[in-house]
This record gives structure tokens, C-alpha cells and sequence, in this order.
């Protein structure tokens, strides 16, 4: 998942800012005190014209280090602060630019904005869920404010029953509950820094079920280099040992495992997300010869700030595990890493997006259906920058028609969208899709008690998307994962709560069990 609060949207830009004060003088009336005056005709009162940076200084600033700022992507209210921010990443960045004075950038901005931003509607349909779902919710023991930062459905202690992993980043526990035994409770695995991710592998081979932790290092954002990979390495008696694989780095958000070289040994794929000044995407080849010393070398594959995630997955049918990554920051887009073989990638881009306002927040490699390539499904909703709800937010499908770019379909507007997973609730090879929301306080813009917190979109015959609010007004959760959990062949979900201290519930993670289908007639339509 995206750091809740690391993806700043004006690291992106950086380049875009500036301008003159909107000015106007008064023109006073004299009025005599016994008699109307007589009339005469008075000039038009001057009002001093409004200097603002052209389109071009607008442009060119923004293509300095990403996509044009649509001026209608944030409301009159909010572009001078966005500006000086900008202004202050400008002077930061030390690039080759000669700004128009900061106001004349501010009345650029300010005046294409509109007034306030339309709000989308919520819900796109009012009747219930056809599938309903009944939650069940769990502490985590001793922890009043969980911060989830990932859920994970994984066979970990089980080959036939979905386990539980989660994490919280800011206790540092890493936790395993069996939501299949009579009392299901969470037991600590390992205490870390701030872990933000897991990945269930066998990284040495030897059969027993390892866990690798990618550790941010800081809850905050920080361009100090606390960023960790931790490979849990498993023992029989289901417990285990942390061994630090990578360190010296910027936060780190995803780490993910595939022999890359092709060499027999498993190597390791990094998000090191960083802040400003630190993060890129590395390879970790494995050079290990006596697991008691793991022995990894990083290779840098891209320098810029913002990886989120590095799911791996053959995007060419070559026999080649290649990997697919998010970039957030200024960049907002989708890139494949092509495996060439011999630790060699050639970057293809996937998606970018229209705009740094945009918020990516995660990704998933699935099919929507039997019938398609495996593509992306992607959330953008990240408010933590800027908190201003925005239209262009929600989950997209980015398909894989044979070339690059993937189109990019979107199938719903979510505020705060953090992210989304498939999932075939209605066993008929149509995926559905989930999706949970988190978001700071928009109170200032709109009713967040009438905010859809998680939804499902149910997918039609003719591959439409139907919507519907599991949840409203609870828009706290950074993570979710969807698999048969209680074992009836039922598609459940799992949510992970991310918990400020102002927020009064100490939920932790909720399982959201699949007790079948409403009636006849909803499901009938589908």
C-alpha cells in the first residue's frame, strides 16, 4: 500500500508555481450635507488589471518534472498554498528554471480554478449488496489505535486453510491470526520497525514457509535511510528469525520474490518508496551461499522517489519472470519491467496518469475475466498531500490489449480509494472487485458520514459494473484481501483499519463473512 502520508502531491509540483496580488482601488462618493449633489457623470473606476504567469510559464514549469496541473483539479481556495509549496520544492530542487514571480503563478492558478469542486454521488445504487456480508471484527491485544498497514490472506501455518497476516506500522508487530479455530486471536510473529507490507515465500528452499517484511523504518515521511528488508525465516516449530537483507536504504513499501537471472537461487524485487531526495527501484540478487549469511546485491533499476508496489508476474509468456511497478510522487504511473535475462529489464509504461493530483495508492495483476490477459486494477485516492476531495480518484482497470500504453478504463470514482482486489464472489468467472477507502478530514468540503468506506462493484454479463456501500462513513482503512477464509466456499473479505487517535474505534482488522445471496430476483438481474 501508499504510505498513508508519504506521497506528497507537491514534490510533484515542484515545478509548478507563482503571481501578482489581485488588486482594485475604490472610488469614494463626496456627499454634501443639506443638498443631493447634481449630477455628473463619473469615469469607470479603475480597477488594476490582474498579472498572471502565461500558459506557457505554466506549462513548462509543470513539464519540468511532471504532467500539467490542471488548474479545475483543486478548488480557488486551496491553489495558494499549493503554489507556495511549489515555490519552496522549486528552490529545493535547484533545477535550471527561471519562475515568473510566485503571485503571478497564484493568479494563473486561481483564476481557471473553479469556486468548489462537484461532488459525485456516493453510491451508485441504492438497494442492498446482493451478497451479504456479516462482519466480525478483532483487536489487536494491548494496542487502543491500530495502524494496519497491510492484510494478507496466505497459507502460512496451513496448506488448506487462509491464514491472516497483518501488520501494523506503527506498533511494529507483524501478526498471524487463523480465523478458522474456535477463538481466533492474533499472535505476534515478530516486532519490526514500521512494517508496511508481507509476502508469504520460501526464500532458502528448505520447504517451511518464510515471511518477507518490507519495514518503512519511519512512520513519517523522511528521506533518512531507515528503510529495511526483513526476511522471517521459518522453523518447524512455526517460529521465526529475523534476518535484515537490505539496509542503508529509503523507506521501503514492497518487496517480492522471483529467480530473476535464472541462476536457481530466488532473487528479491524492491520498492524503496524514500521521500524527495531518496527511493528508486532495486534488484536484490541472491549470492547466498550459507543461509546463516544471506547474501543479497542490490542493482538499481530506476532512481525515482514513490515505488509503492512490485507484484511479479510473466507479463510476455516468455518463461521470464517480469515485475510491474507503481510510482507515486509527481509521477503517477505504471511501469513494466521487462525481463531480459542475465538481471537485464527494459521499462515499458503501463498508465500515467493526467495529473500529479491524481494519488496512486496500489495495484493488483488479475483478470477481470476467463476471457482476458492479466492487467492492472488500480486505485488512486491518496488525500494526505492535499486534503481535497477529487473527482479523478477512484479505481481503474488498465488492460492489456498487445501493446503500450494498457488502455485505462475507469470503473468507479471513490474518494480516498486506497485499495482495490478481485475477487469472483459469484463463481461464475466474472471478477468483482473491492475496495476500501482512507481519508483525512474533508468536513470542510462535504458530510464524510455519507462517504462510501468500502464498496463492491459487481461485474454484469456485458462487463459492466454494478456499485454497492458495504460500509459508509468509516473511511479508515489503508488495506483488504478477499479468499475463501471460513473454508465453505465463499468469497469473504478483510479489512485493516488505520486508526488516528482522534478515531474512537480500536477495531483492528474485520472479516467480512460471505453468508450467500440476498434473494432470487437481485440475482437474477445478473
Amino acid at each position: 500500500m501508499s504510505n498513508s502520508s508519504g506521497r506528497f502531491f507537491w514534490k510533484a509540483v515542484l515545478s509548478c508555481a507563482g503571481a501578482v496580488a489581485l488588486g482594485a482601488v475604490g472610488v469614494g462618493y463626496l456627499w454634501l450635507p443639506k443638498q443631493d449633489p447634481p449630477y455628473v457623470p463619473q469615469p469607470k473606476p479603475f480597477i488594476a488589471q490582474t498579472v498572471e504567469a502565461t500558459d506557457q510559464q505554466a506549462h513548462e514549469m509543470c513539464a519540468a518534472c511532471h504532467a500539467y496541473t490542471d488548474p479545475s483539479n483543486f478548488p480557488r481556495s486551496v491553489w495558494r498554498s499549493q503554489v507556495e509549496n511549489g515555490y519552496e520544492f522549486l528552490a529545493k530542487a535547484h533545477l535550471p528554471l527561471h519562475p515568473p514571480p510566485r503571485e503571478q503563478m497564484v493568479h494563473y492558478f486561481e483564476n481557471r480554478a473553479p469556486k468548489s469542486l462537484p461532488q459525485v454521488p456516493d453510491t451508485d445504487r441504492t438497494e442492498p449488496c446482493p451478497v451479504r456480508f456479516q462482519p466480525v471484527r478483532f483487536r489487536e491485544p494491548g494496542v487502543a489505535h491500530p495502524v494496519i498497514s497491510n492484510v494478507n490472506l496466505v497459507h502460512l501455518s496451513s496448506q488448506k486453510r487462509l491464514d491472516l497476516l497483518a501488520c501494523d506500522m506503527g506498533t511494529g508487530n507483524v501478526m498471524l491470526m487463523k480465523p478458522y479455530e474456535a477463538s481466533p486471536h492474533f499472535q505476534i510473529l515478530a516486532k519490526l520497525g514500521h512494517p508496511g507490507h508481507t509476502q508469504v515465500v520460501d526464500l532458502d528452499g528448505d520447504g517451511i514457509k518464510d515471511i518477507l517484511v518490507a519495514d518503512l523504518g519511519e512512520f513519517h515521511p523522511t528521506d533518512a535511510k531507515v528503510g529495511r528488508v526483513i526476511w522471517l525465516r521459518g522453523h518447524a516449530d512455526g517460529t521465526y528469525t529475523p534476518y535484515t537483507l537490505l539496509s542503508g536504504v529509503g523507506r521501503v513499501t514492497d518487496v517480492e520474490m522471483a529467480d530473476f537471472d535464472g541462476d536457481g537461487l530466488n532473487d528479491l524485487a524492491v520498492a524503496e518508496f524514500g521521500h524527495e531526495r531518496t527511493g528508486s527501484i532495486l534488484w536484490l540478487q541472491n549470492r547466498t551461499k550459507d543461509w546463516s549469511h544471506p547474501k543479497f546485491i542490490p542493482h538499481q533499476l530506476d532512481s525515482r522517489a514513490g515505488t509503492i508496489h512490485v507484484p511479479v508476474c510473466d507479463l510476455n509468456h516468455d518463461g521470464r519472470p517480469d515485475f510491474t511497478a507503481l510510482i507515486s510522487n509527481e509521477y503517477e504511473t505504471v511501469v513494466a519491467f521487462i525481463n531480459q535475462g542475465g538481471g537485464r529489464f527494459v521499462e515499458k509504461t503501463i498508465f500515467t496518469g493526467s495529473s500529479p493530483a491524481l494519488g496512486s495508492d496500489s495495484i493488483q495483476l488479475t483478470r477481470l475475466s476467463p476471457t482476458q490477459k492479466p492487467g492492472v486494477l488500480y486505485a488512486a485516492g491518496d488525500m494526505f498531500d492535499t486534503a481535497v476531495p477529487r473527482s479523478l480518484q477512484g479505481i481503474y482497470w488498465l488492460a492489456d490489449h498487445g501493446s503500450y500504453p494498457y488502455t485505462t478504463r475507469k470503473l468507479t470514482t471513490m474518494y480516498g480509494a486506497m485499495r482495490a482486489v478481485a475477487a469472483d464472489v459469484n463463481h461464475n468467472g466474472r471478477l468483482g472487485v473491492f475496495a476500501v477507502s482512507l481519508t483525512p478530514d474533508l468536513r470542510r468540503w462535504l458530510k464524510p458520514a455519507t462517504l462510501d468506506s468500502i464498496i463492491y462493484l459487481d461485474q454484469r454479463k456485458d462487463g459492466s459494473f454494478e456499485r454497492y456501500a458495504l460500509e459508509k462513513g468509516s473511511c479508515n482503512h489503508a488495506t483488504c484481501d478477499a479468499g475463501d477464509i471460513y473454508g465453505d466456499g465463499k468469497t469473504d473479505l478483510v479489512t485493516g483499519n488505520f486508526n488516528f487517535g482522534s478515531t474512537p474505534d480500536q477495531t483492528a482488522v474485520t472479516l467480512w463473512r460471505n453468508v450467500g445471496r440476498r434473494s432470487v430476483s437481485v440475482a437474477s438481474r445478473r
